[in-house]
């Protein structure tokens, strides 16, 4: 497993992040974003002068991703600063603290894409999403500090069909 701290090292000594960061330094970390055995991590600095997000994504080397771009969250929702020295609860644990449940109440629900996301929402907190075989959406939000399950929600993937 990942570990954050290094990854966000990885990002925060990069000559990309280094050079970006020179001329935006209101920027603050807010999210780190992957789709399990997919891709690299995303990390994602925001602006709250700007209201904008630049991401970068840490693979074999460290590449800016998008520059600037907007954000999807509700009109006047603030982004938080996500610290790491917050985080009690590494991925290793959130993801077992989600297969659990998983496998009490939804056993019949198996995995075929995992969406992590590591964010500050007035707490750090873990949002997991698994997007199912039977075409469901299991969405689970884990207190980061605690390893309390905040919320949970399944739903049919079609009720994203616009």
């Amino acid at each position: 497993m990942i570990e954050l701290k290094k990854l966000y090292d990885n990002v925060r000594y990069s000559k990309e992040f280094k050079d970006w960061h020179k001329k935006n330094q209101d920027f603050y970390l807010c999210s780190f974003f992957t789709i399990l055995d997919e891709q690299g991590w995303q990390v994602d600095y925001y602006s709250p002068s700007k209201d904008r997000i630049t991401s970068f994504i840490c693979e074999k080397k460290v590449k800016m991703l998008n520059i600037d771009s907007k954000i999807f969250k509700k009109e006047g929702l603030k982004v938080d600063k996500l610290d790491l020295g917050e985080i009690k609860i590494d991925l290793k644990k959130a993801l077992n603290i989600v297969l659990d449940l998983k496998n009490k109440k939804y056993s019949n629900e198996k995995a075929n894409k995992i969406i992590i996301i590591l964010q500050k929402i007035k707490k750090p907190l873990w949002n997991i999403t698994y997007l199912t075989s039977t075409f469901n959406i299991l969405n689970v939000k884990i207190d980061a500090k605690s390893g309390k399950v905040i919320e949970e929600k399944i739903m049919p993937a079609l009720n994203f069909k616009s």
